[in-house]
């Protein structure tokens, strides 16, 4: 992967503070207000997965607690 400076950005979605971009090197930046996340697309793809499993336990009323 190049160095972030080194790269050339496309927007592929916004909303609000959070925002995804992909480099033309092919890596992924998810950007979350003052943070950007540099991801490969599978670990953006597992992040996604993740967020909506969590999403899918909120709407559900039994929860399992992690300790």
């Amino acid at each position: 992967m190049k160095t972030a400076k080194q790269c050339r950005k496309t927007r592929l979605a916004e909303c609000g503070a959070f925002s995804v971009d992909l480099c033309d090197c092919g890596a992924v930046n998810l950007v979350v207000g003052f943070v950007t996340l540099r991801l490969e697309k599978s670990a953006l793809a597992d992040l996604a997965d993740a967020i909506r499993r969590g999403l899918d336990a909120l709407s559900r009323p039994e929860r399992t607690t992690l300790h």
